[in-house]
């Protein structure tokens, strides 16, 4: 009877130990889920970020080339202005000479 009491006691004793166990499994295992999720959620957020930089970085690019492609037509065009500049200065100068010749022509 005594030995049949102890090894009740002991039975019972390693039924609590075994739920005692289970349940500190089970609160280890919700733990790591809720690290695993907030760890994919982490993951995801600096993803979208990476992904909106990288689109920033792209429109800026785009915008440069933008620019820089203006600049260049308007020191294309302001080379083509200077150029006529010059063919009007020319042309300028090209009756004044002529009077100044035609003005020596009639002198003489």
């Amino acid at each position: 009877s005594d030995a049949e009491f102890r090894a009740k006691k002991a039975e019972e004793m390693r039924k609590k130990m075994m739920e005692k166990r289970a349940k500190e499994l089970e609160k280890a295992k919700k733990k790591a889920e809720k690290e695993r999720k907030k760890a994919e959620k982490e993951l995801k957020k600096k993803a979208e970020a990476a992904k909106k930089e990288a689109e920033k970085a792209k429109e800026e690019a785009a915008k440069k080339a933008a620019e820089e492609k203006k600049e260049a037509e308007g020191e294309k065009k302001e080379g083509e202005d200077e150029k006529m500049e010059e063919k009007k200065d020319e042309e300028a100068e090209k009756p004044a000479e002529e009077k100044k010749e035609e003005e020596k022509k009639e002198e003489e």
